[in-house]
């Protein structure tokens, strides 16, 4: 937490976010998402009621009050340490005095038979949930191996 001092003090902030969402893949289409952070533990209530803006932390709004530019979309690439700037996609550079790197997390798969066929999904992402949800529209039935967020009920 910031100390009160802190918390006065204006820094100009920059955030890059990976987009959380792509465009939809099929006819029956479920509504696009642009986020920049959401909760993650929320993620199966997305396969009864498809609603991804419930799972964000913020509005987009909030962002710009508090001063963040925020590049959605725009992944980091490089890092020039000695000029002290941030290089990603698109040429999008950022200049910065202190960088912290929130690099978040990816699914791991372990390197088994199977495992890199088409209807084999991680379970990460708002992405990810709509992929499952496109796939059991012709599907009987499946099977969840591993844990983590597929077991966080509620």
């Amino acid at each position: 937490a910031l100390s009160p001092s802190a918390r006065r003090r204006s820094w100009p902030v920059s955030a890059r976010c990976e987009p959380p969402c792509l465009p939809p893949a099929s006819s029956k289409k479920l509504p696009q998402c642009i986020a920049t952070a959401d909760n993650r533990l929320g993620l199966s209530k997305l396969f009864t009621s498809f609603e991804p803006e419930k799972l964000e932390m913020t509005v987009a709004s909030w962002y710009q009050e508090h001063g963040i530019e925020v590049h959605v979309g725009k992944r980091a690439t490089r890092i020039d340490r000695a000029n002290k700037l941030v290089i990603g996609d698109g040429g999008l550079t950022v200049p910065y005095d202190y960088l912290v790197l929130a690099t978040g997390s990816y699914a791991w798969v372990p390197p088994v038979p199977g495992a890199a066929q088409k209807r084999v999904f991680v379970y990460r992402t708002i992405q990810d949930c709509r992929e499952i949800i496109e796939a059991s529209r012709d599907s009987k039935s499946a099977a969840i191996i591993g844990g983590g967020l597929g077991g966080e009920g509620g």
